[in-house]
């Protein structure tokens, strides 16, 4: 989460119906300035809206929702697709706990964004704590006294605590790399000072998302199908034809 104008905001990269909308500075007031240069380009008024963050289905515990970045040769503004992930971990920790735990559960997400470093068949997922990437807003955005720890630039918290605990029992790992997770997410996100800037409590929920329900998952393999969006996506997104 990099924290961005979503590239789908653009009305030239995506048609009414299918575009996404931003945020000002807050995260949280919508902007209706459709060429507000983003804030990864230097401007002060477009960046990701926080409720564009992960979050559960209030009925079925096995189903999320979240936006995503896709193939940037991708025309993919505003589809939606069904995850499902197998159980297995990526190409670099095929036996990643977290990863097998997740199995069974499903995503709906919806194309917002478009990544240079995402390829066919990937999703970049759009997560608070994930990495802040090439194009970094959020430590303007975030910052209260001084920004917070964002973790490693590529893979967040996950990255950093994976750096600082020995690969010793996989199942003790997991266990170990979840709470430091958990304790990043608080110490961004649940800072006493945050009257200065109480909009950015709202990421906390959707970063303990990515321990509770997510399991921390490294890159988890997963199956997709383009799916028609729901109206929980729809409502967070704007994106009503």
């Amino acid at each position: 989460m990099d924290c961005c104008k979503p590239s789908c905001s653009w009305p030239n990269h995506a048609d009414v119906g299918k575009r996404t909308r931003f945020c000002s500075y807050d995260g949280v007031t919508v902007n209706t300035d459709l060429r507000a240069q983003s804030a990864c380009a230097g401007g002060w008024y477009a960046y990701t809206c926080f409720d564009q963050a992960p979050w559960r289905d209030p009925i079925d515990r096995n189903l999320s929702y979240g936006f995503v970045a896709v193939p940037a040769t991708a025309a993919s503004c505003g589809l939606c697709y069904e995850i499902s992930y197998t159980g297995s971990g990526g190409y670099y920790r095929p036996d990643d706990v977290g990863s097998r735990r997740l199995r069974g559960k499903r995503m709906v997400v919806q194309a917002s964004n478009i990544g240079t470093d995402v390829f066919d068949g990937q999703f970049d997922l759009m997560v608070p704590g994930g990495g802040v990437g090439l194009f970094d807003a959020c430590s303007r955005q975030w910052s209260v006294g001084g920004a917070p720890d964002m973790g490693a630039t590529y893979g967040g918290f996950l990255s950093r605590c994976q750096q600082q605990i020995p690969q010793e029992d996989p199942e003790a790992v997991y266990e170990a790399t979840r709470e430091c997770v958990r304790h990043m997410c608080d110490a961004a996100f649940r800072k006493p000072n945050l009257e200065d800037k109480p909009a950015i409590a709202f990421l906390l929920e959707p970063c303990h998302w990515f321990v509770d329900w997510y399991e921390t998952a490294d890159n988890p393999n997963f199956m997709y199908r383009e799916v028609q969006c729901p109206q929980a996506i729809h409502e967070r997104a704007g994106t009503w034809g």
